[in-house]
């Protein structure tokens, strides 16, 4: 509904596979998924040689403990939004992206 192309991963290797060898403008992250979580992935995301480990990371989550917001900004994670999100906030989120 905001004018982007979406490409979905259901783990964070499928999002780790959906980047090498295609450029994004902005992957949303979210921090809990099986297989591999999103810290990982975007760890994992940032060793990608450029533009791939470039892409700017946002992150979606429902937790936002100290804990947790320092584990997003330490895996590399640009921003961080809290769900439920609405499409307002994310929207902000991509303009910034």
């Amino acid at each position: 509904r905001a004018g982007y192309t979406v490409v979905t991963a259901t783990n964070g290797q499928e999002a780790i596979t959906a980047l090498t060898g295609r450029t994004f403008s902005v992957v949303l992250m979210d921090c809990h998924m099986p297989e591999m979580d999103g810290f990982e992935a975007t760890r994992r995301i940032r060793a990608l040689p450029a533009p791939f480990g470039a892409v700017r990371v946002i992150a979606l989550t429902a937790s936002i403990s100290e804990e947790d917001l320092q584990a997003c900004r330490h895996s590399g994670m640009n921003e961080v939004l809290a769900k439920p999100v609405t499409l307002d906030a994310l929207k902000v989120a991509l303009a910034s992206a």
